[in-house]
């Protein structure tokens, strides 16, 4: 085992199955999208994943350094969230909690009151 091209496919065969186990997490823990309201934007959107960090510094990481690249990948898929699908906060609330219908019917009757502007041709 004194031959570095054995070392070097072992190790690829290595990063390939972490690579896939690490994939296999993100996509069984992905819950299914429920709509949701979110407290910053307002918006009664669909969650959606979010990672932090870039998807080129990853590949990069990858291509040149194989241990950044993979402790870069765990930190990625371990820090990810489902967060608001327009604004991706954090801070969202399911639609039938008390604090999304209060906000919810506010905006509501925010519209309803609000003056029209005036039509001129």
């Amino acid at each position: 085992m004194n031959d570095p091209g054995v070392a070097l496919g072992v190790l690829l065969f290595v990063a390939l199955l972490v690579g896939g186990f690490i994939w296999f997490l993100s996509w069984a823990s992905q819950s299914l999208t429920k709509r949701i309201f979110c407290l910053a934007c307002g918006s009664t959107a669909e969650t959606r994943r979010v990672m932090p960090g870039s998807l080129l510094v990853e590949v990069v990481a990858w291509c040149c350094f194989l241990l950044p690249g993979l402790i870069y990948s765990l930190w990625r898929h371990s820090a990810a969230f489902s967060g608001c699908g327009k604004c991706h906060s954090r801070s969202i609330v399911p639609l039938d909690s008390p604090v999304a219908q209060a906000a919810y019917t506010r905006e509501i009757s925010q519209r309803i009151s609000a003056p029209s502007p005036s039509f001129r041709p």
